[in-house]
């Protein structure tokens, strides 16, 4: 009888503890202060392995300080905890109305940092870029392979942070399923915003692997419960934008063969 006393009074102390961890690293979330934030979920984390909150925002609150070489590794971190985030979910809540507001409130989050690391990325990237069109013919041509690798990198990048919204949509269908409307809005609205990123950047994509097939399966799947969905067009400005860059280059190098030949020759 006296070690479940013991028992007992420890789990009491470990629940109060929890409590209050929990509310120092909501707090510390809510007001950006990220660091503390981190600090208290690995507290959490370490008494609890198995606690959603801790185990999602450890990896969310690392987006918020992310420099621009670690945005696909971030990214893909995020996409790796999703489907355990949500069988944690599954699994430690059972009232259902509850459940729904944690899921949507992950699904929040996963769609709000896609969002975010789409602008650090495209503010990084248009900085580099914002003169590509002033380049003399010579400076684009002999930036030939820096610029192909520049843009290559970005449309990776955008490929892992649209298979954020991509892999949510697809872990809630699996975990809660969609016959439940609920379920069914959220997973359907990850869906429109991974193709949002790719068709916003799909002129980038013309230097990366970008997979028709997969954009077509999920226009599909979200017409299936959205008949009124269209699947967005490429703009005509950035279909002229990528071939003023084509042709650039090409008179580019055009120009440095002609003041090669001129050079020999003199």
């Amino acid at each position: 009888m006296g070690e479940n006393i013991i028992q007992e009074t420890i789990v009491n102390e470990n629940k109060d503890k929890l409590d209050k961890l929990f509310q120092a690293a909501r707090n510390a979330r809510d007001t950006g202060d990220v660091d503390t934030a981190i600090k208290h979920y690995k507290e959490i984390s370490a008494l609890e392995p198995n606690d959603w909150e801790a185990l999602f925002y450890l990896v969310i609150l690392k987006t918020k300080t992310v420099v621009y070489g670690e945005i696909s590794n971030v990214a893909i971190s995020v996409c790796n905890c999703i489907s355990k985030v949500f069988e944690l979910i599954n699994r430690s809540v059972n009232n259902e109305q509850e459940k729904k507001l944690i899921v949507a409130e992950v699904k929040k989050q996963c769609c709000d940092t896609a969002a975010w690391l789409v602008n650090v990325s495209g503010k990084y990237y248009n900085a580099l870029a914002q003169n590509d069109l002033s380049f003399s013919l010579i400076t684009a041509a002999v930036n030939l392979d820096a610029k192909r690798k520049a843009k290559y990198e970005y449309a990776q990048r955008m490929v892992n942070i649209g298979n954020i919204m991509c892999i949510c949509g697809n872990a809630i269908e699996k975990t809660f399923g969609i016959e439940d409307e609920f379920y069914q809005e959220l997973a359907v609205d990850c869906w429109k915003g991974m193709l949002n990123v790719h068709f916003g950047h799909i002129q980038y994509y013309k230097v990366a692997v970008f997979n028709e097939e997969s954009i077509a399966k999920y226009a599909e799947k979200i017409q299936k419960y959205d008949q009124a969905y269209e699947i967005p067009q490429i703009k005509a400005t950035e279909k002229r934008n990528y071939t003023i860059t084509a042709l650039l280059i090409v008179f580019g190098v055009l120009a440095i063969s002609i003041l090669w030949a001129l050079w020999i020759w003199s």
